[in-house]
């Protein structure tokens, strides 16, 4: 106890104590010796009041009041005299919770029954797991423990552990904390805020006044679970899903998290504005609260999140005989958890239900199957744990839930797959006699809607039982009222591989087999009947699997379901229904839209052409009838489509193939592939597929022969002229001609090429055309083709002439030494002069000369010279580096003259090398021709060795007279051109191949 004051006590309003110490929790008041009157103090807690007068004897008495510091006090004005008092801090000094006010209202007994009531009802599904409660006043996290509340936050936790301890809760305090995170409203201008907690200038904004302009994050938790001594108890505490309104059901009061931050924030940090936005502002606020949980629940707010893991796992793998108190304890909590948290029904019913069968308990497997919904379809329990039980439990309790279980399950498959794994793994083990018989002849009553995977165990079933009867007359009737068509087409195809199967059970009575087809027949016609052959269906990935999100206009029909039909059709040797499928697919409403014809072209008939035709030839079988009518539809809409692939040629011809009037189909028809379009992808691939009917069928030669002859030469008449460029394309479209007979495509294919060398220039003549020509003489030898026919002749004469006329030119090299007479009048022997003049007069030396960077000086010196002496036989250009440059080039004039000797020896090669035979060269040429090549050629005859012609004299690479002095070019200023290179234009060198 400590005094606080002496005072003349006066009078108070109605108020309770602050708390003016740490650990205060009660005020005593000492009233001393004094006379007065009046002075009452109305004292007031938990619905209870009193009065205390200490007027009368006052001044002959001492007296004492106390009360604790949350009990409502009021002392009256004192009516006359004076009252002398002392003051008392009554301080809290131990660990214990802090004295309190017991509380002897209603109040307690109200919450004794609540918390009972908690407890009785731990299994229910809004019983929630703990109750967090906000307290009035704030503590630090040095003061988290019960010694250390205040008022009636001390009063509030000294009752609920009194009650606790009695009846089994815990008791202890944590941390709520929240955090936003958003824009501030900063008004978007405060780009030099002052630091956190600071005030601005006049003109901004305190970073302590800003309030969010926007959230964008939120969160709740709670932390540092102690109990009231201060121990910790869990670090972090799993919240319950608040609702759509932000409540709690854990929480009092229940929008706990809108009161926290109703109040002042703890922390808060904000990044002014950036130039884009509002500034960015996180607060985060805290508060202690009162955690309470009933004593079942120790585990799972300890361990947490993991505690069900825990759960489960310890139920799957026991092993005792018998439940100890832990397991019994967890089996409750696990039991309780399908009505909170159903997604985990499936996984406590399974470990509740092997717990029950290793402790062979019945009654626990019945209370499983009743609170996790067991029944509910057969894998929530599994075929193996039923398996289990049938051995451990007495029949009597796991029959009835696998009825259910088989009653309840949407799925064929998964209901008759149970009986017969049953079966296989049973031999008699109590199961009563039949039982399986009669549950698969029940499921096959009840048959839910029919999908594919259903199709193999319906038959298994069938066959079990009563064969073809049963299949006729208790699941037919069902798929008559309700199957959708690629089920149905799916059995009658697996029917018919099973009635087809040597020692099949199915076939019971001696008209099985007949039974059978039929059966199958009815199949293939409800399918038929109910197939939507054009449904718009989505788009499909590369691995046939179709996409989850697609636009609305990628919606188009397919193929497939029509695919599957013909298949089972095929299969099961029932062709004549393919015509329906067939008048089905030619079927058109008039409410149709214009283009439907196309978009069923596109999306159905031309890839189901292409699908049923690969089945067909895989089978080796021919068209079944009801097909030529969908083929002899498909293949005028299969020509109309614009620019198709070689696939898609070869198609048609393939669909053309497959009808049985062919002849008819391709008169039909030969006009619209004419009308093709000519590329040569296209036309070779018609070509192959024409060819290929012609060696089938003899009979459509005559008309598909002409075909195939004006689509080749209308291909060459419009292939590119890069197309016919280089000896081996050209030779390629010869052979290509020739092998398709199409001897006139050869012709005009030479006739191309003799266009193309009438204009050519000297370069590609000397390249590309005069190697041709003997290229072209062993071709006609080897097609054994006369090589005085036409228009073979007329190319070699078109490409020597020219060549004559474009290469060789008529100046000879006696004419040189006229034109270089002038050289020797250039008297300079300068390292610039020297050189060029050299070069000029020497024809080995190349076409051109550069002297790079030799200065303006020199330049202007040297284009001087080239002016006043040889101005007739070079051009230049002044080449505009620093410093400057000149480059030289002869002209054709000197140039030619000086090559002269070399063509000519190249041109008699050229022409030999057609033929070493001067008769057959004159038989090509003619005999005018042949005269003027020879006169060209300045040779008596062509077969003849150049350097004993009359009237000629030898190449020579002499310089001529008075030349032989001159320096050559110094440094880097001259590069030369390789010998073997000359200049046709002013940017393109070209490689002289026929000199030696």
């Amino acid at each position: 106890m400590k005094q606080a004051h002496t005072f003349m006590m006066d009078s108070f309003l109605p108020h309770q104590d602050t708390e003016k110490a740490d650990g205060m929790f009660a005020t005593i008041v000492v009233v001393l010796p004094s006379s007065f009157t009046g002075g009452v103090a109305h004292l007031s807690h938990a619905g209870q009041s009193t009065i205390v007068d200490q007027g009368a004897g006052s001044l002959a008495s001492t007296s004492v009041m106390a009360w604790y510091t949350d009990v409502m006090h009021e002392i009256k004005p004192i009516q006359s005299g004076y009252r002398l008092a002392l003051s008392y801090n009554l301080i809290h000094t131990t660990t214990s919770l802090r004295p309190a006010l017991t509380d002897t209202s209603e109040g307690i007994e109200r919450l004794r029954e609540i918390l009972l009531s908690w407890k009785q009802h731990l299994q229910d599904e809004d019983s929630p797991e703990k109750i967090i409660y906000l307290l009035q006043h704030r503590y630090s996290h040095a003061n988290y423990r019960g010694s250390a509340l205040k008022g009636r936050d001390a009063q509030t936790v000294a009752i609920l552990d009194s009650i606790g301890k009695e009846i089994g809760f815990r008791v202890g305090l944590a941390l709520v904390e929240c955090h936003l995170r958003g824009g501030a409203d900063d008004g978007g201008n405060d780009y030099y805020a002052p630091p956190v907690g600071c005030w601005s200038s006049d003109d901004g904004i305190a970073s302590e006044d800003l309030n969010f302009l926007e959230t964008y994050e939120t969160s709740m938790t709670i932390t540092e679970l102690v109990d009231l001594d201060g121990v910790l108890l869990k670090k972090k505490l799993k919240l319950t899903e608040e609702d759509e309104d932000g409540v709690g059901v854990e929480f009092i009061p229940a929008d706990l998290r809108e009161v926290v931050e109703s109040g002042p924030h703890d922390a808060q940090e904000y990044e002014g504005y950036q130039g884009n936005g509002a500034g960015s502002l996180e607060r985060w606020y805290r508060r202690t609260v009162l955690v309470v949980w009933p004593a079942e629940h120790d585990e799972q707010i300890l361990r947490g999140p993991h505690y069900t893991r825990f759960v489960l796992n310890t139920l799957s793998k026991t092993s005792s005989s018998k439940p100890t108190e832990a397991e019994r304890k967890i089996l409750n909590y696990a039991l309780g958890l399908p009505p909170k948290e159903p997604k985990m029904a499936t996984t406590v019913l399974r470990g509740v239900c092997k717990a029950a069968c290793v402790w062979r308990i019945p009654d626990l497997w019945c209370q499983a199957i009743h609170v996790c919904n067991g029944s509910e379809f057969v894998n929530k329990i599994g075929k193996e744990l039923y398996l289990e039980a049938l051995a451990c439990l007495p029949t009597c309790f796991i029959v009835p839930s696998i009825r259910q279980a088989l009653h309840k399950d949407p799925e064929n498959v998964t209901r008759l797959g149970l009986l017969e794994f049953l079966e296989q793994r049973l031999s008699s083990q109590g199961i009563p006699a039949g039982w399986i018989k009669d549950a698969r002849k029940d499921v096959l009553a009840t048959l839910r809607p029919l999908v594919t995977a259903d199709c193999e165990p319906i038959l298994e079933a069938v066959a079990s039982l009563g064969g073809m009867a049963d299949l006729d007359s208790i699941v037919m009737p069902q798929l008559r009222n309700s199957a959708d068509s690629v089920p149905l087409a799916t059995l009658a195809t697996a029917l018919f591989r099973e009635i087809t199967r040597p020692g099949t059970s199915i076939l019971v009575s001696a008209d099985g087999v007949h039974r059978g087809c039929t059966v199958i027949q009815d199949l293939l016609t409800l399918s038929i009947e109910r197939a939507q052959l054009f449904a718009l269906t989505p788009p499909k990935h590369g691995n046939g699997t179709q996409y989850s999100y697609y636009p609305t206009g990628a919606l188009k029909p397919s193929p497939d379901l029509t695919l599957i039909l013909v298949k089972a059709c095929i299969t099961t040797r029932n062709d004549p229904l393919i015509r329906q499928i067939s008048n089905k697919l030619a079927a058109f409403s008039p409410s149709d839209p214009p283009n439907e014809r196309q978009i069923r072209a596109e999306s159905v008939y031309i890839p189901l052409v292409t699908l049923v035709q690969d089945f067909i030839e895989r089978r080796s079988s021919s068209l079944p009838e009801g097909l030529q009518l969908l083929y002899k539809e498909v293949l005028p809409l299969m020509l109309a489509k614009p620019n198709p692939n070689e696939a898609e040629l070869a198609l048609m011809v393939r669909v053309a193939k497959q009808c049985n009037d062919l002849n008819a189909i391709i008169q039909s028809t030969v006009s619209q592939f004419k009308a093709l379009p000519r590329e040569p992808p296209t036309v070779k691939t018609l070509v192959r597929e024409f060819r290929g009917l012609m060696t089938e069928h003899p009979a459509v030669r005559g008309e598909l022969e002409p075909v195939i002859g004006e689509m080749i030469m209308t291909m060459i008449k419009a292939l590119q002229p890069r197309a016919l460029q280089g000896q081996a394309a050209i030779v390629d479209w010869l052979d290509y001609c020739a092998e398709n007979d199409s001897i006139d495509s050869c012709a005009e294919i030479i006739s191309r090429v003799t266009h193309d060398a009438s204009s050519a220039n000297g370069n590609r003549l000397t390249l590309e055309f005069l190697p041709l020509l003997p290229t072209l003489m062993s071709w006609l030898s080897r097609r054994g083709k006369p090589h005085t026919d036409q228009p073979f002749p007329l190319l070699v004469r078109t490409v020597v002439l020219r060549w004559l006329q474009t290469v060789l030119g008529t100046t000879k090299l006696a004419d040189v030494v006229q034109m270089l007479a002038s050289i020797r009048n250039c008297r300079c022997i300068c390292r610039y002069c020297a050189p060029v003049m050299r070069w000029l007069a020497e024809p080995s030396q190349g076409e051109e000369i550069s002297l790079e960077c030799i200065g303006a000086p020199n330049v202007n010196h040297l284009e001087k010279n080239l002016r006043n002496y040889v101005r007739k036989l070079v051009d230049w250009t002044i080449l505009r580096t620093s410093p400057h440059g000149i480059r030289v080039v002869k002209n054709d004039r000197i140039y030619k003259a000086q090559m002269w000797s070399t063509n000519q020896a190249a041109g008699v090669a050229a022409v030999r090398a057609i033929s070493a035979d001067e008769g057959v060269l004159l038989s090509i040429l003619g005999e005018e021709i042949y005269k003027t090549v020879v006169q060209m050629l300045d040779v008596p005859y062509i077969n003849t060795e150049i350097g004993i012609m009359a009237g000629t004299s030898a190449p020579t690479n002499q310089t001529p007279a008075g030349l032989e002095g001159a320096g050559r070019p110094r440094g880097n200023s001259s590069v030369q051109p390789p010998p073997k290179r000359r200049r046709v234009d002013e940017n393109i060198p070209v490689i002289d191949l026929t000199t030696p």
